[in-house]
């Protein structure tokens, strides 16, 4: 599918971040192409301003060891951007929860190098930004083992309790809405004809997390995305 399909950014479980020494009215529009090094699938335009979201995952209190991403204090580049940001606080809800991370832009001074790089989205009401999604499906091994047989108590205990993960409150850029509108994105590709305006013709990869189409029980705005296929593939269960 990486042939065929366009690239976004997309949130499945949104921390806010306040980027503090940005401008309230800051709004940078950053031009994102929708394959990197392939500019046949051209590109588009996301805001970046001085609220954004992160994946949970992104940001540890107490990280693991090496652990790149962002941290009390750390570092942590952010795609498409001409800068990294740094955490100097955080919130927490009554269940030690992260609720908002505070940070600050490095854009002045020596360049700074982030070890690693994450994905974002950002607030900009101007842009209708970001795009909420109603439901995101990811489908994992149905069963815990590979011989869900050989379970003493049964194949129906073998049966994995994650093998659906349903994530409501996604948020996804809004490179999404040309991509719905224009899908199938390589119409007739290897000879198999698509009906234009069907749901499973609407595909991306988003980055980080995998293949996507949208699902027949999106109505009007309420988007239901279904996960095909992931980024990596676990070799084991």
């Amino acid at each position: 599918m990486d042939n065929i399909v366009p690239r976004l950014m997309m949130v499945l479980d949104p921390i806010p971040v306040v980027i503090e020494n940005l401008p309230d009215d800051f709004i940078q529009e950053v031009t994102l192409p929708y394959k990197k090094g392939d500019p046949s699938f051209g590109e588009h335009i996301v805001p970046f301003t001085k609220h954004i979201f992160i994946e949970r995952d992104d940001f540890k209190i107490d990280p693991p060891k090496n652990y790149n991403r962002l941290t009390p204090n750390g570092i942590v580049g952010l795609f498409n951007t001409d800068f990294p940001i740094q955490a100097t606080s955080y919130s927490t809800d009554s269940e030690g929860r992260v609720t908002e991370v505070h940070a600050k832009a490095l854009n002045s001074g020596p360049k700074v190098k982030a070890k690693a790089y994450i994905h974002w989205v950002a607030s900009s009401p101007k842009h209708r930004s970001p795009v909420k999604l109603k439901e995101v499906r990811l489908f994992n091994p149905f069963f815990k083992s590979e011989s869900p047989d050989s379970n003493p108590e049964g194949f129906i205990a073998d049966i994995s309790p994650h093998s659906e993960e349903c994530h409501e409150g996604a948020l996804i850029e809004i490179g999404f809405h040309e991509i719905r509108k224009n899908s199938p994105w390589r119409e007739n590709e290897g000879g198999v004809t698509e009906v234009r305006g069907r749901p499973e013709t609407v595909r991306f990869q988003a980055m980080r997390t995998g293949y996507f189409c949208l699902d027949c029980d999106s109505t009007g705005e309420e988007f239901v995305l279904n996960r095909i296929v992931g980024l990596k593939q676990d070799v084991g269960f």
